[in-house]
């Protein structure tokens, strides 16, 4: 396939998990000024109303989809450019490109442009797809390769893979800071939620929320259960300790799912583990 040339930095979708992986990397090295930059980044140019969020998920239409018959894959990426290209503003885009690269220049590391983007090749495609820059031959080339990705089974994940979109180096750095902080005293459903925390911000924390309702959902009935057995209805102070854990658990159900919140969790996590115990 004849080379064609990708600005990474005019590619919304690259921009746009550019600053997940380094929103992930301030998570893990504990940099909360950083992780509350890049969030405010991310809320301020991605937002409902903007070009950039438009653009967004037009690439994720392409992106996160596979497993698709031929036809439909082609009625896919068809409709997609025909309603990109009317819909989309394309000198509203550029100026909120330009004005989100202009700000990650200002207050990001110089090297925030270098991150490795997981899926990068499969964006790149879409991007020049997307171009008129692009000559029909190349734009037909790369629209097979894309084809075969919409095709594409998707991969079962296994239970090893619950860390997903960040580079060898970064999963490298959460591991060796897991291990120092809590070495093997973790429950394993403590670590699938740590783990969900440090990666929620990568789908706007849907996938922590759902685990987090199922895993509190757990708790309660535990609690519930427990509270009314001979070994703790038998001690006051064990009965009024269960019913105000049952009571914080009850109180979540308003509240964001932040880092406080998520202590808790572990900590009631271990209660529930010395009970069982």
């Amino acid at each position: 396939m004849p080379k064609t040339k990708h600005n990474k930095k005019r590619n919304t979708a690259v921009l746009y998990e550019t600053l997940m992986v380094e929103l992930t990397k301030a998570v893990l090295s504990e940099n909360n000024e950083q992780k509350q930059s890049i969030l405010h980044l991310i809320s301020e140019h991605f937002s409902a109303t903007t070009s950039l969020k438009q653009d967004l998920d037009f690439y994720r239409a392409l992106s996160e989809t596979s497993g698709l018959d031929r036809y439909t894959a082609e009625k896919l990426m068809f409709e997609i450019k025909l309603d990109r290209e009317k819909l989309l503003d394309k000198k509203r885009l550029f100026n909120e490109q330009t004005s989100l690269i202009n700000t990650m220049n200002r207050r990001l590391a110089g090297s925030v442009f270098s991150n490795f983007v997981p899926g990068y090749k499969s964006l790149a495609t879409i991007s020049q797809i997307f171009s008129s820059d692009v000559s029909t031959k190349a734009r037909v080339l790369l629209e097979k390769e894309l084809m075969e990705q919409l095709i594409a089974e998707l991969e079962k994940p296994s239970a090893g893979k619950n860390i997903v979109q960040i580079d060898n180096l970064v999963y490298q750095t959460f591991t060796k800071k897991f291990n120092e902080k809590y070495g093997d005293t973790l429950l394993s459903e403590q670590k699938d939620l740590l783990n969900r925390y440090v990666m929620s911000f990568s789908d706007n924390g849907v996938s922590l929320k759902l685990f987090v309702g199922s895993e509190l959902g757990r708790l309660r009935e535990y609690l519930k259960e427990a509270v009314i057995t001979e070994e703790i209805n038998s001690d006051p102070k064990m009965v009024n300790s269960t019913k105000e854990v049952l009571l914080i658990i009850e109180g979540f159900k308003t509240q964001p799912v932040d880092e406080d919140m998520i202590k808790k969790i572990l900590k009631i996590q271990d209660l529930v583990k010395e009970i069982q115990n």
